[in-house]
């Protein structure tokens, strides 16, 4: 099972899922502001759709770490990610690719996210300070739900049928 494969069925098992579409016609700033998905605006190929539970992609082969970041808008995040505080889920993330295979690419492209009110990135610190943030979020995700048993979770289902 490869890891996209395996991303994939955390989703199923959530309730959601992960899907390959067709490219989006036109320019990036062509898709209706009405048609559900929200562009991940730093990784090209990647949106979703927050109400159907749903990440797409249409690279042939996705940023695996963007994935996982964007699984985390979906199913780890209540608010559309216009509005979601991403740094909530950021242990949640670490531990969902470390469970899809994909920690290598998490950490590869995560090393932009920038940490705390210094401005600095999280690739640029030490793996001993990378690990006390990871230890630290991941203990405020499993406070917060996010973690239940060592294992990351969904904390949102979905309402409707797509």
């Amino acid at each position: 099972m490869t890891p996209l494969d395996r991303l994939k069925a955390m989703a199923r098992s959530w309730g959601g899922e992960i899907r390959r579409v067709p490219p989006p016609p036109g320019h990036f700033f062509s898709i209706p502001p009405d048609s559900g998905l929200s562009l991940c605006p730093f990784e090209g190929g990647l949106a979703v759709e927050h109400a159907r539970l749903r990440v797409v992609f249409w690279n042939e082969y996705p940023d695996l770490g963007a994935l996982v970041h964007e699984m985390g808008h979906v199913f780890a995040a209540r608010k559309v990610p216009a509005r979601a505080r991403e740094w909530r889920f950021f242990g949640w993330e670490y531990l969902v690719a470390r469970r899809g295979g994909c920690s290598v690419e998490w950490f590869k492209s995560s090393g932009d996210y920038v940490i705390g009110g210094g401005g600095r990135a999280f690739g640029g610190l030490s793996p001993s300070a990378q690990r006390k943030i990871l230890a630290s979020r991941i203990r405020f995700a499993r406070r917060n739900g996010l973690i239940k048993g060592g294992v990351p979770v969904s904390i949102r289902r979905r309402r409707t049928k797509p």
